[in-house]
């Protein structure tokens, strides 16, 4: 009776030893992700209070934003986006008269937002844009500089 014993002994020692090493590798690698979650955690928070306060905030009064395809799709929806920022949108509309143009107008914020016509493969079109919107915004107060520098660059390069 006494082997059995010292048998059973020894099947519970080896277990004991084999979840003792369990044990020991669970926690060195639980370690080793908490570590890794907790500098990542801090990496995201330090690179958001960093990006929050280092970024230059633009006051929407009085500023305009060109946006060209305004007809549809994307470019309709970054006017509206837009507008609701604050900031006054030039729609750029390759159609006045086409749903997203009417849209545009339509709305109560209409104040907000200018439709031009614009074909930008038409340079004629370009150019009339240009001194509309050149228009639009000495009557806020100044050029749109940004925007007359492209379109010369697009017609000296025509």
């Amino acid at each position: 009776m006494g082997e059995k014993s010292d048998l059973g002994k020894k099947r519970m020692l080896l277990l004991l030893l084999l979840f003792a090493v369990l044990l020991a590798f669970v926690y060195v690698y639980v370690v080793e992700i908490v570590t890794v979650v907790v500098v990542l955690f801090v990496s995201w928070l330090a690179y958001d209070y960093i990006h929050d306060y280092t970024r230059e905030s633009v006051e929407p009064a009085g500023r305009y934003v060109f946006i060209t395809g305004c007809d549809t799709g994307f470019g309709l929806a970054s006017a509206k986006a837009i507008r609701d920022l604050g900031f006054g949108v030039i729609a750029g509309c390759y159609d006045d008269n086409s749903a997203g143009a009417k849209e545009l107008r339509a709305r109560p914020w209409v104040q907000k937002v200018e439709v031009v016509s614009l074909d930008v493969t038409n340079e004629a079109s370009v150019a009339a844009c240009a001194k509309e919107v050149r228009e639009i915004c000495q009557d806020q107060g100044g050029p749109s500089f940004w925007f007359e520098l492209r379109v010369l660059q697009h017609l000296q390069h025509s």
